[in-house]
């Protein structure tokens, strides 16, 4: 029998998004050749990418979650698209924050974009399979259509 927790979701599901970035980043730099260090890479992203996906989770993710269920829309997918658009805000926000350090330009926009869908996305995709979310096939109390 699988133990479906909310709460175990809150803990875990946070971490696949820099964990992702991470493992993204790595192959990009060993296959750039970059003169950067993977050790130090990996360490910045996991500082700052674990506290800021645990926040935006608990800010912007748990509400959406409880918002979707209150609204009996509550599916995997819908879930997953949330998350992949949350992803997006919280990134181009976690980037604009450093405007000041050169922050991005709008051209860099869709790179960020991209990077926070796929992020957000398997973050929130993550949490749903965790928490016990069926997909819309699985349920049977209402038609995906609400």
């Amino acid at each position: 029998m699988k133990n479906y927790s909310v709460e175990k979701a809150l803990l875990i599901a946070p971490v696949v998004g820099p964990l992702i970035y991470c493992i993204g980043a790595a192959i990009l730099m060993v296959f750039s050749s970059s003169q950067g260090s993977v050790v130090a890479m990996l360490a910045l992203v996991l500082s700052a990418g674990i506290p800021v996906s645990y926040i935006a989770t608990l800010i912007i993710g748990l509400p959406i979650y409880n918002l979707l269920k209150k609204k009996e829309i509550l599916t995997i997918t819908s879930l997953t698209v949330s998350g992949a658009l949350a992803g997006v805000i919280v990134l181009a926000l976690f980037f604009s924050s450093f405007k000041e350090y050169g922050g991005f330009e709008l051209k860099e926009f869709w790179n960020i974009a991209a990077i926070g869908t796929i992020l957000g996305g398997a973050v929130a995709y993550t949490f749903a399979r965790i928490s016990g979310v069926k997909s819309a096939s699985n349920r049977s109390d209402k038609d995906a259509c609400g």
